[in-house]
């Protein structure tokens, strides 16, 4: 039976051309003695369940397979943290990959006091150019209660970043369901304000493969969620003593 540290999840959702190279770096990984993959199929129509299945009929002891009706990916990712028996969460697409010491450098990061680390990035475009995006060096190593940059200095990805189980339990925090745009904003802000410092890892690198045909890159009827989210936000954090002190120092 593996000591399990991480969970790694991927929600999977058409993408049999991109599946296998995600996976096998997540495989790569040079703690993989410590990692379990949660893969959920988001009721794919191609072939990724197939992948999925193989890839599980050969690593029994490192991956388990989910699929479900298409309901969207924060149900995919809510039912992976649900089933997630590590100490820390992390997220993978399956679209993207990581290189072999993500996580390894990222739990080298993590401690009493660190609940959130984040890592650098590369954004891939269609023509497999590559574009780095490094986290902001002046929010490492401090919480959203001692530096008010905090809260918004940081990617709104949670594909690039290691959480600890704990937090997410303590509040009780999960991918809004209703949305299908901005819920990694939603998450990741509610995340913060449970969490303590938050702390940077340039060893570790998520490569985003950018699809011309994803929300982000294309004029939605869904892009209006964002404003739905930001409302709700706004709303949680209001309630707060936290923000309001926050605001005070503006």
């Amino acid at each position: 039976m593996k000591d399990i540290c991480i969970s790694v999840v991927i929600p999977v959702y058409n993408c049999e051309k991109t599946l296998k190279r995600c996976i096998d770096s997540i495989l790569a990984q040079t703690i993989i003695d410590k990692i379990e993959i949660i893969m959920v199929n988001d009721g794919s129509s191609d072939s990724s369940f197939e992948v999925m299945n193989d890839y599980y009929n050969k690593y029994p002891e490192t991956i388990r397979i989910l699929s479900q009706y298409n309901r969207g990916q924060s149900v995919a990712r809510n039912l992976g943290i649900n089933l997630a028996t590590g100490k820390y969460v992390g997220f993978v697409d399956g679209d993207d990959y990581i290189n072999n010491c993500f996580y390894e450098k990222m739990l080298e990061l993590m401690d009493e006091s660190t609940d959130l680390v984040i890592s650098k990035r590369y954004n891939i475009n269609q023509l497999n150019e590559k574009y780095e995006k490094r986290p902001k060096e002046e929010i490492n190593n401090c919480s959203i209660r001692d530096n008010k940059k905090a809260l918004s200095k940081t990617s709104t990805f949670v594909c690039d970043k290691l959480f600890k189980l704990s937090v997410i339990k303590k509040g009780n925090i999960y991918f809004p369901e209703k949305y299908r745009y901005a819920e990694d904003l939603y998450f990741l802000v509610i995340y913060k304000y449970y969490s303590g410092k938050m702390k940077i890892s340039n060893e570790s690198v998520y490569f985003y493969r950018k699809k011309s045909d994803s929300i982000t890159n294309s004029c939605d009827i869904r892009w209006m969620d964002i404003c739905k989210v930001l409302g709700e936000i706004q709303l949680f954090l209001l309630k707060g003593t936290v923000f309001l002190n926050m605001l005070k120092n503006f």
